[in-house]
């Protein structure tokens, strides 16, 4: 494990400069799983590109029947998974009032 200052991380990230995995997180601006699930569908901090995944995001966001496009994107989310390009470790809690 290497710990790196916060610059130097921000050099080494993104030109994926590294030896193993590196930590990062993303934090949700909603409930909707296509803001997430989409963030891996294009040019991404991973450096992970799968067209299939893509193209997979893609069309559940062209799905206008609401049943239909949140199993397109649980397909996706699995697909995802099974992949293993991100480990997820933990999702943090937000209350809200709606």
């Amino acid at each position: 494990m290497v710990n790196l200052e916060w610059k130097e991380f921000l050099k080494k990230q993104p030109a994926l400069d590294f030896k193993g995995v590196a930590r990062n997180g993303w934090l949700g601006d909603s409930i909707e799983p296509y803001g997430f699930l989409s963030l891996l569908s294009k040019k991404n901090d991973s450096g992970w590109n799968d067209k299939k995944y893509a193209e997979m995001v893609e069309k559940s966001n062209l799905e206008t029947d609401e049943a239909k496009r949140y199993k397109l994107l649980s397909e996706a989310e699995t697909y995802l998974l099974e992949q293993q390009p991100v480990i997820p470790l933990f999702i943090s809690a937000t209350a809200m009032l709606c």
